[in-house]
């Protein structure tokens, strides 16, 4: 395996796992953080969680050179940030910082792995 190769499976497979270990924090956080009572922010995380890890485990399994799925992914990250206010949950002090920290974490690794992979205009 080519060296510039190896260095990108390297970088995509941190990605994941930290999106990943992310997604199993994000899962349980409803009850960790005492707010699984507000039920449309508690599956939202879940399925944010759910998203985050599935987009993950494709990077790393077969779609290496597909780093648009890697700026879906910062997008979810985005997404999660802005969750407490879309769900009209901002004043649960709790949900707002974890999923305003969990955000900003998915969408800088999904940063970090999109702008990892080669695009066609810099292949040579």
């Amino acid at each position: 395996m080519h060296a510039d190769a190896r260095g990108l499976m390297d970088r995509l497979r941190a990605a994941a796992i930290i999106s990943v270990v992310l997604s199993v924090w994000l899962v349980i956080s409803p009850w960790v953080l005492s707010y699984s009572h507000l039920h449309g922010s508690t599956w939202n995380t879940i399925g944010v969680a759910w998203v985050a890890s599935f987009l993950a485990g494709l990077r790393i399994t077969g779609a290496d050179e597909a780093g648009w799925l890697s700026w879906l992914h910062a997008l979810v990250g985005l997404y999660l940030i802005a969750s407490p206010w879309l769900w009209g949950d901002a004043g649960h002090l709790g949900l707002v910082v974890n999923q305003v920290v969990c955000g900003l974490i998915i969408t800088g690794v999904a940063l970090w792995s999109a702008l990892s992979t080669p695009t066609l205009f810099s292949r040579s």
